[in-house]
């Protein structure tokens, strides 16, 4: 669980859902045992012609817990950086990350989408004058790669509300963009994203590195992990 301490000595910082995971195949249906009849062979220790005999074979329920880390280990430097930029209503991510097929050119359109409220968002095609964002594995793309996305993303929707703020004399925080239109909290301010923009390009560079690691030491003890996954089984 959260809180916990590893056998290396780390403190677990990230969600831990260990039991809710055993709840839940727990509680999932168990499927009808196999008879175990010598018609049924295949289906002993073995299959046909093994150890298994009919009478001698009983049959239990057991559970598997799985945890795996997240990102690089031991000191591993996870940075990745993705440039936003809008015009005439549209946006467009650049960033390094391949889409392999691991999803990350959908998340980074809904991210965009998410927090400018803009519906049309471009992903650029990869190439080597952008910085690097590393591999695709453990979930890095969403993490890191997501995080500059998102962090890009912010940044324009500030430069995008900044004006609006002044000029009625408000926070950015008590405004919100949805389906492309602004709107205050008070319902005062009323505008489309593109009045907004009024023809410019707004544009932000971001970098998402999470917490550093450090490598296990002599007696396997350290920080070496940044977030740590988990998962569950019953067979």
């Amino acid at each position: 669980a959260t809180g916990d301490v590893l056998p290396t000595g780390q403190t677990v910082t990230c969600p831990a859902p260990v039991a809710e995971l055993l709840q839940a195949v727990r509680d999932y249906p168990l499927p009808a045992l196999p008879k175990d009849t010598p018609e049924d062979e295949w289906l002993l220790p073995g299959g046909p012609e093994g150890a298994g005999e009919p009478g001698a074979v009983r049959r239990g329920v057991g559970y598997g817990l799985g945890m795996v880390h997240m990102l690089g280990a031991e000191g591993a430097d996870e940075v990745s950086t993705a440039t936003v930029k809008v015009h005439d209503g549209v946006a467009t991510v650049l960033c390094a990350a391949v889409e392999t097929g691991q999803g990350f050119t959908t998340l980074a359109r809904q991210i965009v989408q998410e927090t400018l409220g803009i519906d049309e968002v471009h992903v650029a095609p990869v190439d080597t004058d952008q910085p690097p964002a590393g591999p695709s594995c453990r979930g890095r793309h969403t993490w890191v790669s997501g995080g500059a996305v998102e962090r890009a993303a912010k940044m324009v929707r500030t430069q995008l509300l900044q004006p609006l703020a002044h000029k009625f004399g408000m926070s950015t925080e008590l405004l919100q963009i949805t389906d492309g239109k602004i709107t205050s909290y008070d319902g005062v301010l009323s505008t489309t994203v593109t009045e907004a923009m009024d023809g410019k390009e707004l544009w932000a560079t971001a970098q998402c590195r999470p917490h550093p690691t450090e490598p296990l030491d002599e007696a396997g003890q350290g920080d070496a992990f940044v977030g740590l996954a988990f998962c569950a089984i019953r067979a």
